[in-house]
């Protein structure tokens, strides 16, 4: 089973390209998501695992740390205890999507013209009524006459 979840976050340090020992390319990406507000405000740690060539890809997509970025896939938490008896859990996102999250702000532009473009999407066409147009011929019009079907 999977436990799927997208998290906008910033990376505390910056990612490095590394290898593991089959010889298969992955970055580790310590990210934090801020939570609540006020005295109530708390940060939530993940790790998240790029593999393969989508490793490369987020590396020469120029994420740092600090860079406001998205990541989304398999969430597995495991818990475990520190060496004074205390209880701890890691949360571990095999990353399956990813990118910024927001344009980031350049100081030049050599700067700017480095980081991807957001992806933006198109509003799907609907009527007025929201509903989309190859189910309209489901639906009948009713009437004015305040009167339900039912």
């Amino acid at each position: 089973m999977l436990s799927q979840i997208t998290i906008i976050c910033r990376p505390t340090k910056d990612p490095e390209l590394q290898t593991d020992k089959n010889g298969t390319l992955y970055t580790r990406v310590d990210a934090a998501v801020n939570k609540g507000y006020g005295e109530k405000e708390h940060t939530n740690y993940y790790t998240g695992w790029i593999k393969g060539d989508e490793a490369q890809k987020f590396l020469r997509a120029g994420v740092k740390k600090g860079s406001l970025i998205y990541l989304a896939g398999d969430l597995d938490a495991k818990a475990w205890l520190s060496r004074d008896g205390k209880p701890g859990i890691s949360l571990n996102i095999d990353v399956k999507d990813w990118g910024y999250a927001a344009p980031a702000k350049a100081k030049d532009e050599t700067t700017q013209s480095a980081q991807p473009p957001v992806q933006t999407y198109a509003q799907p066409a609907y009527t007025s009524m929201g509903t989309p147009p190859e189910m309209q011929a489901q639906f009948e019009e009713l009437g004015d006459d305040d009167e339900l079907p039912f």
